[in-house]
């Protein structure tokens, strides 16, 4: 396969010698330290292309979160280990309660989770958010934003946070209510680390649970927020003025709920319309055929169900033999359009497979009813699979595979808007060695119209390593 092409930028072409970003897939950019213990981790990169990569490290008997900055090079900024942002103690396991965002000013917000705020006889947890520069400086201090203003929760987690038109933050979380319930709540937080509501605002229902909290930005210094609400687990939808007030006069019901019992922050994904409405994507099995089926709803800006579907979403493709996952979702700006990608597998899922489609604003499926084939059935297992946008029209794809000989391989392709592969070879091979463990695949946006970040867990044995350990890894992919 044609070796895949990341060369570096015009403007850095001054520093090339120093970059650390690589043109050959089998020399992929290790970012933590050998021997460094991660879990949780994520990223995302600034408008100026730095890349922050906040991760959890095990070490000395408690969890230190750590954050790297790489330059537009991919040179690390911050020494081989990264900088130790918070070493408070917390409980061992935290991976849906840490988080991290950039904002239109270039800095990043970290969201992390910890018992600061517990008493000394519990673990009890409460969120703490620093602001950091891409030089590394503390914004907000070393000891951050307590969010929670000294409290502390037995449950909490699935923090999400936005920024504003206005350039305020809104942070929201899931927390307890009660013994045996949960809520939600949203606190919004200006750029100098002020509360700007003079109450938080918790939903919650004293008869029912509300919980997994999805938030988009929805211009007009507004948001989008997307929920789950009773024990059928409805999803529903509000949108929060710069106030803290519903601009709806009540809340949307996205779909009527019935899910597996599975978190359902592993099967719903939400993303903005970039107009001041959202996609919710989902899958479920309404008609118990042990089936499931990948669904879209779009949310206008007004509160409505712009697809013709209404409660029921659309079905992003029709095949009553195969089991379809969760749809990825990439709208289209220049086209209009939402595309979807989704996994598909047989019953026992020893067959599997990507689709794709392309969706018109009225919900109409532009591609074949049962979905393009992205990548046809294989016996070859697949995960992580990510969308992403591509320069003009069309979209990137990106997706990890395991074969039989137990070989995990990460692959990029880019589609355009007829469903056809754009770039000379259908997929580009981004991840080498292929014995090497990997997993946990997550993809950047599309920056500057140019390239991709992408990121992954892998346990390659290197030379000065007694024995592997789980590294991050990533490489530059750019839009040829």
């Amino acid at each position: 396969m044609k070796k895949l092409l990341l060369m570096l930028a015009t403007s850095l072409c001054a520093t090339a010698g120093m970059a650390q970003w690589s043109n050959d897939p089998s020399e992929n950019n290790r970012i933590t330290a050998v021997g460094q213990g991660i879990y949780s981790w994520t990223f995302d990169v600034n408008k100026d292309g730095n890349t922050f990569v906040h991760f959890n490290s095990p070490e000395g008997g408690t969890t230190k979160t750590r954050l790297q900055i790489l330059d537009q090079g991919g040179n690390k900024m911050l020494g081989e280990e990264g900088m130790v942002v918070s070493d408070k103690q917390t409980r061992s396991w935290t991976a849906v309660n840490n988080y991290l965002m950039t904002d239109d000013d270039g800095n990043a917000l970290i969201a992390v989770s910890d018992c600061r705020n517990s008493p000394d006889d519990a673990q009890r947890l409460s969120y703490t958010i620093y602001k950091v520069s891409p030089s590394g400086e503390m914004l907000w201090g070393e000891d951050g934003l307590d969010l929670e203003k000294g409290l502390s929760h037995d449950t909490e987690a699935c923090i999400t946070m936005v920024q504003r038109t206005d350039g305020n933050y809104v942070i929201c979380w899931m927390n307890e209510y009660g013994s045996q319930s949960q809520c939600i709540k949203v606190e919004c937080i200006s750029k100098d680390k002020e509360f700007l509501w003079e109450e938080t605002l918790i939903l919650k229902d004293d008869n029912s649970t509300i919980n997994w909290p999805y938030l988009v930005e929805a211009k007009n210094s507004q948001v989008i927020l997307v929920y789950a609400r009773g024990s059928n687990q409805d999803i529903m939808a509000r949108k929060i003025d710069f106030d803290g007030g519903s601009v709806w006069a009540e809340d949307l019901k996205v779909y009527q709920g019935g899910f597996p019992s599975i978190p359902l922050h592993l099967m719903v994904r939400v993303i903005p319309d970039n107009k001041g409405g959202a996609f919710v994507g989902w899958r479920d099995d309404r008609f118990f055929t042990n089936y499931e089926t990948a669904y879209v709803s779009h949310i206008t800006s007004d509160g409505r169900l712009g697809f013709t579907a209404g409660v029921d979403g659309q079905a992003t493709g029709y095949n009553e033999y195969l089991r379809q996952f969760s749809p990825e979702m990439y709208y289209s700006e220049s086209e209009d359009c939402l595309y979807t990608i989704w996994r598909v597998t047989t019953g026992t899922q020893d067959w599997q497979g990507l689709k794709m489609q392309k969706i018109a604003m009225s919900g109409e499926l532009l591609w074949s009813p049962e979905g393009e084939d992205l990548l046809p059935l294989t016996q070859t297992a697949l995960g992580y699979n990510s969308i992403s946008g591509a320069p003009e029209e069309g979209f990137s794809a990106f997706y990890m595979t395991l074969d039989s000989y137990a070989e995990v391989t990460g692959y990029a392709t880019r589609i355009d808007a007829n469903g056809s592969y754009a770039w000379s070879t259908d997929f580009q091979t981004i991840t080498e060695p292929k014995g090497a463990t990997k997993g946990s695949m997550k993809t950047s946006r599309l920056i500057d119209d140019n390239h991709w970040i992408v990121m992954w867990t892998d346990a390659r044995q290197l030379p000065e390593e007694e024995k592997s350990n789980d590294k991050i890894y990533a490489q530059r992919i750019n839009h040829d």
